[in-house]
């Protein structure tokens, strides 16, 4: 008896999918998932990210801005530093969001390595588009730190008595430093079986296609939810019992979330070929046993077709705006942090 129940529960998934997989925008969702995958794969990192500009100020000209504009102009990672005029023009282009951040350099900022001068700073300015500050903050403190390494060390030999008597120059340390930077055996990763150096750079393509991915395959689970209304508004229900009811809403709802997450997980394989497809295939499963419970807590809470059909858009953008799938005001309102899991895309 059990096994002509399950059979009937599992002819019904099928016919149900079947059904599914025909309405417009499921195809739509569906067909979005490895577009979006192949489209991005393809695409290099680099080629999404070389418009990305930073500018830079410095107050009054000095001996080493030429020395790190120069290093900076040579970074591998796709950021363009652009030597601005003016603070006005740094400011505008910032706020208009042209440059993703700028960075305003104090006089003798030198001084702030040097002498440790906590009086000057170095102002930086973003906007609510930035994404790449932290990067660029990195990228300049490097620079300036390898300009500037070779006058702390002499400032420290200066203010040494341990060095006192001895001859040296600028020119001299700079040279011991440079010998150092550049020694083969210094800052060096070699790989066993051959000695070819390995250099590591960031990659700058931040396009959320994970989490895209996981807000398609939620959207799909809801409108399983749509498609258990539209069966009971034509009385396909009226003869079986509650809980029967209850078994073919999952089925429903199952019947969107189980085949979008399968184009999911192909998807995501073809766009990261590095993930661990063990990991993922059991990381998808869970998401999509978590959509079916969200969509069938939905259908519980809302009751009503017209009620669900008006909450549906809704749930979709919230979706949208509480999770990292495009927006995620969470970031910068903290206090919104557990509304985010109220939707399912927060657990993909």
């Amino acid at each position: 008896m059990k096994n002509l129940r399950l059979t009937y529960y599992l002819r019904a998934f099928i016919l149900l999918t079947k059904r599914a997989l025909c309405k417009p925008f499921a195809i739509m969702c569906l067909c979005a998932m490895p577009i979006i995958s192949i489209i991005f794969h393809i695409i290099p990192d680099k080629a999404l990210s070389t418009n990305i500009k930073i500018g830079i100020f410095f107050e009054e000209p000095g001996i080493y801005d030429e020395l790190i504009m120069s290093d900076l102009s040579n970074l591998e990672e796709g950021l363009s530093f652009v030597l601005c005029d003016n603070a006005d023009f740094l400011i505008d282009n910032v706020t208009n969001k042209t440059f993703d951040c700028g960075f305003i350099m104090p006089n003798n900022y030198s001084d702030i390595f040097i002498r440790s001068n906590t009086t000057d700073k170095i102002s930086v300015y973003t906007s609510s588009s930035s994404s790449f500050s932290a990067i660029a903050k990195e990228k300049l403190y490097a620079s300036l730190l390898k300009v500037c390494a070779p006058l702390v060390i002499k400032d420290y030999m200066e203010q040494s008595e341990y060095f006192d008597g001895l001859d040296y120059s600028d020119t001299t340390i700079e040279q011991y430093y440079e010998r150092y930077l550049n020694d083969e055996y210094v800052f060096t990763i070699k790989t066993s079986g051959n000695n070819k150096n390995h250099t590591a750079y960031s990659s700058l393509n931040t396009f959320p296609v994970y989490e895209l991915i996981g807000l398609l395959i939620f959207v799909c689970s809801l409108l399983g939810v749509l498609n258990y209304y539209h069966d009971e508004a034509h009385h396909t229900f009226d003869s079986i019992s509650r809980n029967k009811r209850l078994v073919f809403s999952i089925i429903n709802i199952a019947a969107g979330a189980i085949p979008s997450a399968i184009i999911g997980y192909i998807s995501l394989i073809i766009y990261d070929s590095s993930l661990n497809p063990i990991r993922l295939l059991i990381h998808i499963l869970l998401y999509s046993i978590i959509c079916i419970i969200y969509g069938l807590i939905y259908k519980i809470i809302t009751r009503k077709p017209s009620v669900y059909q008006a909450a549906l858009p809704v749930i979709i953008v919230a979706s949208l705006l509480f999770t990292p799938s495009l927006i995620d005001i969470t970031e910068h309102i903290g206090r919104l942090k557990y509304l985010s899991m109220l939707f399912a895309p927060y657990f993909f």
